[in-house]
This record gives structure tokens, sequence and C-alpha cells, in this order.
């Protein structure tokens, strides 16, 4: 079962599959809030609590209502992408972390997230682009080489697996 790491907890936690989420509005350009939504943010917290459990499912309506109303886009856009990619939804998680990444958030979590999504989709040269960057980023993080190997065994990808 591949693994993502939830971008306020750290710690890596297993991907779910489950149904298909319907694709949400176009993310705007890169925001900045002075004061934020409280409602949003509430809702925010709510969507990263629930990811953080693995109910992916069930966060991403939270993460959606915070989407573009939250000081910090960068972890309700992230959650988001996460949570399609947990719930199999890897056409809008990888839309969604393109989308981060334009914003000028193309980080090695962000670039691994894609890999893992790009797996699910049956891209396999796309992830192996994508885990190159995160690696040239992050050359010493093992984390990134396991969660897109695990998630090649998941999707019987074998080959880039051992790649």
């Amino acid at each position: 079962m591949a693994l993502c790491t939830i971008v306020t907890v750290g710690l890596p936690i297993p991907a779910i599959s489950a149904q298909v989420i319907p694709a949400p509005a176009a993310l705007p350009a890169k925001q900045t809030f002075a004061v934020a939504d409280p409602e949003a943010e509430f809702e925010l917290q709510k969507g990263i609590a629930l990811s953080r459990q693995a109910l992916f499912s069930e966060a991403i309506p939270h993460l959606l209502r915070a989407r573009g109303k939250v000081a910090d886009a960068y972890a309700a856009n992230f959650n988001l992408a996460l949570c399609y990619e947990g719930v199999g939804n890897y056409t809008e998680a990888i839309r969604t972390s393109r989308e981060l990444s334009d914003m000028g958030h193309g980080s090695a979590a962000v670039h691994n997230l894609l890999a893992q999504a790009y797996i699910g989709n049956s891209e396999p040269d796309l992830a192996w682009a994508e885990l190159n960057e995160a690696s040239v980023q992050t050359p010493d993080d093992e984390r990134l080489y396991a969660f897109v190997a695990d998630a090649c065994t998941d999707h019987n990808d074998y080959e880039l697996g051992l790649r």
C-alpha cells in the first residue's frame, strides 16, 4: 500500500482506495489573506484531522470548503491532493499537485505525490520524472523512494519499482 506524508504531520500514513470524488473548481493564482476566514480555517483543521486518520473521502469536502479561503493555501491544497491520491482519483491528485507547483510550491513532497499519482494513473515515465525531481531536491530522503516503490507494488509496476 502506498504511503504519503500529510503536510502538517510529517508521519507516513497508508493511502487507501475508495470512491472517486468529483473535480473541484480550478485553484486560483497565489493568494495571500491578511485575515483568514475562521470558518474556513476550522474546515482546514477538520480536513487535516480526517486525513491523519486516513479518512480521505471524509476529508475532501472539508478541504474543498477551505480551499482559497485560508492563510495556508499550501496545507489545504497539498492535503486535498493527498486525499485524492488516497481515494484513487489520480487525475484530480495530479491536477491539484500541478496547481501547487504552478503556485511556486514545487517541493520534493509535491513531486513525490505526483509520482505516486502518475503510477496510479498508469503513467510510469511521468512518475519516474517526478521521482527524479524529488530526489534532486532531497537526495538523502529515503522515504521518497519507499513511498513510490510501495505505490509501484500496489499497482503491479514492478519494473518501475525496481528502478
